[in-house]
């Protein structure tokens, strides 16, 4: 789940504040992230009618590959980061910043 205690922006889309559950889908291009009201429970499940954003995340390759999956926030400033959703040889990122 993504918690926050105030607006954010992922990938310039705004975020207000709440809890959300976080999926992605994948594409020719990579993945999009889908931002999603519906908070996690005992048996999370996906309805598109609560997506709140889709955002594309860019895609990279490490220079190593990376086991098992990898989800952080790398902070960039005091109001920003970058979520990277990573595995494999695949990594994908989003810039997030404090609205």
């Amino acid at each position: 789940a993504l918690a926050t205690e105030g607006g954010i922006r992922i990938g310039g889309v705004s975020i207000p504040r709440g809890t959300y559950s976080l999926y992605t889908v994948p594409n020719d291009n990579g993945i999009v992230l889908l931002v999603n009201r519906r908070t996690p429970g005992p048996e999370p499940q996906y309805q598109s009618s609560m997506d709140i954003a889709r955002i594309p995340m860019r895609m990279s390759r490490p220079a190593t590959p990376i086991d098992p999956l990898t989800i952080r926030l790398t902070p960039v400033s005091s109001a920003s980061c970058t979520l990277i959703i990573g595995w494999a040889d695949r990594f994908f990122s989003v810039p997030v910043t404090l609205r």
